[in-house]
């Protein structure tokens, strides 16, 4: 038998407990901890609420949200061992009933603008820097990019979160304090305007000549050299793509590739073919249909620039994509 002085004195946690009832307390196999209470901030009756804990005392208290949560009571929540997948019970449908659910891990896309004073376009190569901050008041960054080649800039973000984002241009710099509660899918910050002393000098790729049909659309991505990687900047261009083709099931897709006129025959030809291999798979991943799409690649026998220099070279690096019905 278990004597009485191998326990201690039960105690009220604190940072849960409120003048209403808190019940079923539970972790999870990843250490969270669960409890339901109708005390605090919810959609009615019982709600489910996740706390974490630091030293003994609670650092953050989130409700989950509907549907796991209704304006019924909800509680008993146990999570299966993937931590994914689990169990409830709730009176949502006339009686008390277990319920069973899966949780997917929802993210927000946050974007950005860079533009410039003078030229009123987007100004490429900008810092930008994502973080957040706890209520202990510390500061974890949680990503870093560049502005591409357009001024725009791209953080994944959660639900219910409270955010900072800084861009840093040269000596000047601007924070966006952002919040995405009850945000599901996409924010767009407020543009950033860079007051640059001298006009932004654009470079301006050379004319690409590719076979013409009427209603035709073209899109260019470039790579790096003796690479197939899609570039970060590219990217921006194949969700426009992307978006088009989705606006008509009727449009085909042509892809054209290219390497530019280092190295062998040979090898250029498998280079520009990894191109368009490369731009293929990031189209379907994107859910658009490879039957839509057709390759053709050539190597070295198409440059832009014929006897390119070094710099201008990376014009020829690139894949053409033909936009049609």
């Amino acid at each position: 038998s278990v004597s009485a002085a191998s326990w201690s004195t039960p105690a009220p946690v604190a940072g849960v407990n409120t003048q209403g009832n808190e019940l079923f307390a539970t972790f999870s196999p990843d250490g969270s901890f669960y409890f339901s209470s109708d005390g605090l901030k919810g959609l009615g009756g019982l709600d489910v609420h996740k706390a974490k804990f630091k030293n003994g005392k609670v650092t953050e208290l989130n409700h989950l949200s509907y549907p796991l949560n209704s304006a019924y009571d909800d509680f008993g929540l146990s999570f299966k061992g993937d931590n994914k997948s689990g169990y409830f019970t709730s009176d949502r449908y006339g009686s008390d009933d277990i319920l069973t659910f899966v949780f997917e891990e929802v993210q927000i896309k946050i974007t950005g603008l860079v533009k410039s004073e003078n030229t009123g376009k987007g100004v490429p190569g900008i810092k930008a820097v994502y973080h957040i901050t706890d209520d202990e008041g510390v500061t974890t960054v949680l990503d870093s990019m560049l502005t591409d080649a357009t001024g725009k800039y791209s953080f994944n973000g959660r639900p219910n979160r409270d955010y900072t984002v800084k861009v840093i241009a040269g000596d000047d710099s601007k924070t966006m304090v952002l919040t995405s509660k009850n945000i599901f899918d996409k924010i767009q910050l407020e543009t950033v305007i860079i007051h640059d002393k001298e006009p932004v000098k654009e470079i301006v790729p050379p004319v690409v000549v590719v076979p013409q049909f009427a209603d035709t659309l073209l899109y260019i991505v470039y790579f790096e050299f003796d690479k197939f990687a899609i570039k970060p900047e590219a990217k921006s261009t194949l969700e426009d793509v992307v978006s088009t083709l989705n606006e008509d099931p009727e449009f085909k897709i042509t892809l054209w590739g290219h390497a530019d006129q280092s190295g062998k025959d040979a090898y250029n030809d498998k280079l520009s073919l990894a191109r368009t291999s490369a731009v293929l798979k990031y189209l379907q991943a994107a859910g658009i249909d490879g039957k839509r799409i057709k390759l053709a690649s050539f190597g070295e026998t198409r440059p832009v620039i014929d006897g390119a220099t070094k710099k201008q070279a990376r014009f020829n690096r690139r894949v053409e994509i033909s936009i049609r019905k």
